[in-house]
C-alpha cells in the first residue's frame, strides 16, 4: 500500500509558519495574516472567477 501524500500547507498556513520561524510576536502574526486575508477577499470580490 502506498502512503498517502501530505497536502502542502495553504498560503496563510505557510505565512504563519514563516512568521513564527522569524520570531514575530503572536499579535504581529495575527495582524499580518488578517491583512492578507482582507487583501485576498477584496480582490476576489472585485475579480469574480479570476481566483
Amino acid at each position: 500500500m502506498r502512503p498517502v501524500p501530505e497536502k502542502s500547507p495553504k498560503l496563510l498556513d505557510r505565512m504563519r509558519l514563516t512568521l513564527r520561524r522569524l520570531h514575530y510576536s503572536y499579535r504581529t502574526q495575527q495582524a499580518y495574516v488578517a491583512w492578507v486575508e482582507r487583501f485576498i477577499r477584496f480582490h476576489r470580490d472585485r475579480n469574480q472567477g479570476a481566483w
